[in-house]
């Protein structure tokens, strides 16, 4: 499975939010990501739909589909609009149709990996503003607000990206990765959370760090065009 950007268009999307690649990577398997067992990889899936519970029209459970071709993830998503569905999460970053389909031409447009990463800058850069810190705003992608569910959903994505987007930062860059995260070794309660994060804010507050490193890349790298590949754990 291909993510469907390039490594510029990772590099100018962390660029663009202030931050870092291997955290937009660490997100996007957070929403989309799917083990391939051919390959044994792990990878985010531009194609991912997920219908959310919803009792106004019989959606009893979560239900994500990964493995849809570019005609049944159309008809699919049409269908479920049409039969009223509203709680579904769109492509690679998982957009959602209820809060910002407004973010695409058409809500069938969100499969498109260049647009999707694009609202989902957007719906970074808006939770930004609003929460100022990483974890606020890994946060509110997820929850809408800083909870107790959005935190956990933030130390998700931190652990992914240690553990999958430091080598695909390299990958994209050429350059060794900065990246910093030391993952819980137990499981976080949730009245815990909020204390861990303390230390993780320490160290990933000032995203400036990372940003001026991705700025310093060569001219070249910037204007590659390479498609990302398949990058196994």
């Amino acid at each position: 499975m291909l993510s469907g950007l390039s490594s510029s268009d990772w590099i100018e999307m962390s660029q663009k939010t202030g931050i870092p690649i291997e955290v937009l990577y660490g997100l996007a398997l957070r929403e989309s990501g799917n083990y391939d067992r051919k390959t044994k990889s792990f990878t985010p899936t531009p194609n991912a739909l997920a219908i959310g519970k919803d009792v106004k029209v019989g959606q009893k459970k979560h239900v994500g589909l990964f493995r849809l071709n570019d005609n049944e993830k159309v008809q699919k998503l049409e269908s479920l609009i049409d039969d009223g569905h509203t709680n579904l999460g769109i492509g690679l970053f998982q957009i959602s149709y209820r809060y910002n389909r407004w973010r695409a031409d058409k809500p069938v447009d969100l499969y498109d990996p260049k647009i999707n990463s694009e609202a989902a800058a957007g719906v970074l850069l808006d939770c930004k503003k609003r929460f100022k810190t990483l974890k606020g705003t890994l946060s509110c992608y997820r929850r809408g607000k800083v909870n107790d569910k959005g935190l956990l959903y933030s130390q998700q994505v931190m652990e992914l990206s240690h553990k999958y987007g430091r080598k695909f930062a390299s990958w994209v860059t050429g350059k060794p990765s900065r990246f910093s995260f030391t993952p819980s070794k137990r499981p976080v309660k949730k009245n815990t959370v909020a204390m861990n994060y303390r230390s993780l804010d320490k160290e990933l507050s000032s995203l400036d760090l990372l940003k001026k490193h991705y700025q310093q890349f060569d001219s070249p790298v910037m204007k590659e065009k390479r498609t990302i590949s398949i990058i196994k754990n």
